[in-house]
Order: C-alpha cells, then structure tokens, then sequence
C-alpha cells in the first residue's frame, strides 16, 4: 500500500513539474494533461485490479480445502470395497498424477487394520526412484497424509544403517 501511494503522488509530482517547465504552448499542455490522467488512473485501478484477483485466489483455495474433504470422506467410503493390491494401485494412480511422475518410478505400500466393516488403511509408504527423486518428498508426503488422511512416509528406496 505504501508502494502505490508513492508511486500517485510521484506521478502527480513529476507532471506538475513537467507542465511547469512545458512551454505556454497550448495543444501541448492538453495532450500532456490527457496523458497524466490515463497514467494516473492506470496507477489507480492497478490495485484494485490486484486486490480482487486476490480474492479469487482465496475462494479458490477454500473451494479447494473442501474438495479434499470430500475427496477423504469418499476415499474411505471406496476403501472397504477394495483389495489391497486394487488400494496401492489407485493411491499410486492419484501420486503420479498430481505430481507428474511415472508410474515405473514410484512404489507404494499399504499398510491396512481389519475392522468390522472391512479393511482400513493405516498408514502409506511411497518410494522414489529415478525421475521422481527429483520430486520434494515432503510435499508429496503432507499432500498424501492430507489426502488419504493417514500416516505417509516417502523415502528413495536407500537403507541407512548405523554401526
């Protein structure tokens, strides 16, 4: 905000000076007054312009919160229909997706708890190789845990031992 103001008053200031110095020279002075007034309202829809899209983006982001509740309420709904190996293959389908990876470069591993109604996933372990090691693991991991809603572990496929 401080920004736009110095830069209205340092438009006003620079056309004033400019329409004192300009010469008596009537057609002149009108197209320059035409002028600092185009500037002007330029320098002040500029951030109103700003300031709108910025609450596009906000409701975009909210309507986008909501999505993935819903996203969490139906994927736990579809999981006590499927397999084990039908759940890692729709998660590893949803990963490579949205983080544009192939899927020969990804492994994921379900961990699931038998309950009355059928199975539920505990916890996801993804493991990156090649292509995808140049993808950032903690974001594929806090989108994964907000997603599916459990634990997640994403890893390069390299056991670390200490001696």
């Amino acid at each position: 905000m401080k920004n736009y103001l110095y830069s209205i008053v340092a438009v006003s200031v620079a056309s004033s000076l400019f329409r004192a110095l300009c010469p008596n020279n009537v057609s002149l002075k009108k197209y320059f007054s035409f002028l600092t007034s185009a500037v002007l309202l330029c320098a002040t829809v500029l951030p109103i312009s700003s300031l709108v899209s910025g609450i596009q983006v906000g409701s975009e982001l909210f309507s986008a919160v909501e999505r993935t509740e819903d996203y969490n309420a139906i994927w736990a709904e579809q999981l006590s229909s499927r397999t084990q190996k039908e759940t890692e293959r729709a998660v590893l389908a949803h990963i490579c997706e949205k983080f544009g990876i192939s899927d020969k470069n990804v492994q994921v591993s379900c961990t699931f708890s038998e309950e009355e109604g059928g199975l539920r996933l505990t916890a996801v372990d993804i493991t990156l190789s090649r292509g995808a090691l140049l993808k950032n693991p903690r974001q594929i991991e806090s989108y994964a845990e907000q997603a599916f809603g459990v634990p997640c572990c994403v890893s390069d496929g390299s056991i670390l031992t200490s001696e």
